[in-house]
């Protein structure tokens, strides 16, 4: 099933991309679709992603891809078994840029005047009688919010950006001097505590990273670091993702209840994961997506199991 007779390199895009290898029109590809091309064992290819407009515009992207033998020279490709190879692109965005200035939001503090304005990206300001005092930038974005926030018998100045990618949240204290300067996918914001949260990439079940900030005597403090599911349910995967995403992240109480009585009782948490090895992400082979096989990804290289399961536990593993 997963032995092919000739060495075949996959291109894979979470953007819908033309596909060109060598100058040759290959397929296209986006989060749903792959391009799959039949190469040799030794060669040199050189894939050309042409982005299709989707809610922004995306620079076209050139990779260049080496084979020799059962090695690939390639920053983002990796070796699937059996003479696979992948090449994830990800072409970088170009978001637009509004073409005329304009304030986003007001708010006095402290006798002063506190500003957001877009100018080419958002940028922050605050000044007294009118007289600008002091101006930066904030990032490619074009929209934010400045709250005033009584915390104990003090007021903050909580500015909230919404970026192009991710949110950023600066607190002022009375004296304008920035309490914390924190970035983010998502910030939640309640009072004296603040919550950063982070997608973990290419996590397949969605887990998340949260880190908790509270204001405790006249500073920002870290509370707690976890990961879980904060944003959104987990999303639908196979039991055997579950389980290896969790291993994975140190969530090990939630990997173990995936498997059988059987496996807990004759095996630890660390005995499996000296099995399994290091990997940094799960990732299930395109000819089968069951969660039967699971491919676990460190560097370049994949390494693949199989799972058989039984009421949705885990009542076996091995290496293939």
């Amino acid at each position: 099933m997963y032995d092919f007779p000739l060495p075949l390199l996959i291109i894979s895009s979470p953007v819908k991309c033309a596909i060109c290898i060598n100058g040759t029109y290959a397929g296209f590809t986006d989060k749903n679709n792959y391009c799959v091309y039949p190469i040799g064992s030794e060669g040199k290819y050189f894939v050309t992603a042409f982005p299709c407009k989707s809610n922004c515009d995306y620079l076209i992207k050139t990779s260049e891809v080496v084979i020799s033998g059962s090695t690939v020279i390639s920053n983002n490709t990796i070796s699937w078994q059996s003479g696979v190879y992948e090449l994830r692109i990800n072409p970088t965005p170009i978001y637009p840029q509004l073409i005329t200035p304009h304030t986003i939001c007001t708010q006095k503090f402290m006798n002063k005047i506190l500003s957001l304005y877009y100018e080419n990206g958002i940028k922050f300001a605050y000044e007294d009688n009118q007289n600008i005092l002091n101006a930066f930038a904030l990032g490619s974005g074009n929209d934010g919010s400045i709250s005033i926030v009584d915390v104990g018998d003090k007021s903050l100045a909580y500015i909230h950006i919404k970026l192009f990618v991710g949110e950023r949240l600066i607190v002022l204290s009375p004296e304008l001097e920035t309490l914390i300067d924190l970035s983010g996918d998502k910030i939640i914001v309640s009072e004296s505590v603040i919550h950063i949260i982070n997608y973990i990439n290419n996590s397949l079940s969605g887990y998340e990273k949260r880190t908790i900030y509270e204001y405790v005597r006249n500073d920002f403090i870290t509370k707690s670091t976890d990961i879980g599911f904060f944003t959104h349910e987990k999303y639908k995967c196979p039991i055997s993702v579950y389980f290896l995403e969790s291993l994975m992240l140190g969530v090990d109480d939630e990997a173990m209840k995936y498997l059988s009585a059987g496996i807990k009782s004759s095996f630890t948490v660390d005995s499996i994961k000296d099995f399994l090895g290091q990997y940094n992400e799960v990732r299930l082979p395109y000819s089968d997506n069951s969660g039967a096989v699971v491919g676990l990804i460190s560097g370049r290289n994949v390494k693949m199991f199989e799972f058989e399961t039984d009421s949705d536990i885990i009542v076996n593993l091995s290496e293939l």
